[in-house]
């Protein structure tokens, strides 16, 4: 019977062994809070801009797209540096079988919330871009959530959720857009910051 038992703790030992090194482990809380304080900037630059033109949204409409690009490669940069921060404090490599499961796994739905967003764009209906971004950003964070941490489950369907929210909302979208890539960041990254001690 001991002979038994020790063959099922090998094999739960190996399969744990398994799914950490097909885990993204280099999780750092400050990539969390630094996109969200990103996002936060971007949002207030373009509500600025909408309150100062006085044609509606739509003539402000390319600084709003700059805007948002700029928030999406400073939220990337900023994300990419503290996970390899993380990556040498911890002892461990950066780009790992986990990371490029993580990284087929979310850009599945990120490139199609890309395609479906400029297809919005050519179409003239800028209205639905922000929603499409939480929604197709959460279904990627979801889509991902077997190589990563639990937490980024739930961020995912937050994101979902304040994307449906904010097609029947949409005198709101820029807050709801605001509060999803914003402050649900910040939230997120104050609590792995916390569990990972990063």
């Amino acid at each position: 019977m001991n002979a038994v038992d020790d063959r099922l703790k090998d094999l739960a030992e190996v399969r744990a062994m398994m799914e950490q090194s097909s885990r993204f482990q280099s999780i750092s809380g400050l990539s969390g809070i630094c996109a969200g304080i990103v996002a936060l900037v971007g949002a207030v630059l373009g509500q600025l801009r909408l309150a100062s033109s006085p044609g509606g949204p739509f003539p402000s409409i390319q600084f709003l797209a700059v805007d948002a690009l700029c928030v999406l490669v400073l939220a990337l940069l900023s994300s990419i540096y503290f996970s390899s921060r993380a990556a040498r404090k911890n002892n461990l490599p950066l780009w790992t079988a986990g990371t490029k499961l993580l990284a087929v796994d979310m850009s599945i739905p990120l490139l199609t919330g890309a395609a479906l967003s400029a297809a919005l764009w050519y179409q003239n209906q800028p209205l639905f871009i922000p929603p499409v971004t939480l929604i197709f950003y959460g279904l990627a964070l979801v889509s991902a959530r077997r190589f990563t941490v639990r937490e980024v489950r739930w961020l995912g369907l937050s994101e979902i959720l304040l994307g449906l929210a904010s097609l029947l909302w949409t005198d709101a979208e820029l807050f709801l857009w605001a509060f999803g890539f914003g402050f649900l960041h910040i939230i997120y990254g104050l609590l792995a910051y916390r569990k990972f001690s990063q």
